[in-house]
């Protein structure tokens, strides 16, 4: 057993280790982003901010696959069996990922949106012919605040088209008697 616990103990180090180098690059990046690119041309606040936030969600895929490597082998050090857990843990997953394709679409698509930057925050878009500026981007909504003044909300998996325009759009009618 003391070699197991050994093993547990030396897995839990470098599981805490690894998940702080990765907490201190992601510090370090979303930092180092902050100070260089807004000097760039055409580099608008509105613009960095998918940026930081595609370096936060790799940060955290990354965070989550240490930690998990990290349980499955200290399952193994201790004796368990992983494929039972594994197998459990996947007909689980299956049924949540059955019961939510819809919230598994919006998140996928908006993870997208951001990491290609499709449009950002205070910009002026027209989402399937919804003419607005975007008040709110996140991974499961954007947030339209029309001309009206009426906040509409689109699913990111129901973003069929997408018009970004420089500047916002004005009409004027002119009645003259």
């Amino acid at each position: 057993w003391t070699h197991r616990l050994a093993g547990v103990i030396a897995v839990l180090l470098a599981a805490a280790l690894l998940y702080l180098i990765i907490f201190l690059v992601e510090r370090r990046l979303k930092r180092s982003l902050g100070r260089r690119l807004p000097g760039l041309p055409g580099m608008t606040p509105a613009r960095l901010r998918p940026m930081v936030s595609s370096v936060s969600v790799v940060a955290s895929l990354v965070r989550w696959v240490v930690v998990l490597l990290a349980l499955l082998y200290i399952l193994i050090s201790v004796g368990i069996n992983p494929l039972p857990v594994l197998t459990g843990v996947g007909v689980l997953g299956a049924a949540i990922a059955f019961g939510s394709q819809s919230l598994v679409k919006d998140l996928v698509t908006g993870l997208f949106i951001l990491l290609e930057g499709q449009y950002a925050e205070g910009e002026y878009v027209a989402l399937n012919g919804v003419f607005g500026r975007v008040a709110e981007m996140g991974f499961r909504v954007t947030v339209l605040e029309t001309p009206d003044g009426k906040r509409q909300y689109f699913p990111n998996g129901g973003i069929l088209t997408v018009s970004v325009y420089p500047e916002p759009e004005a009409a004027f009618e002119l009645l003259v008697p």
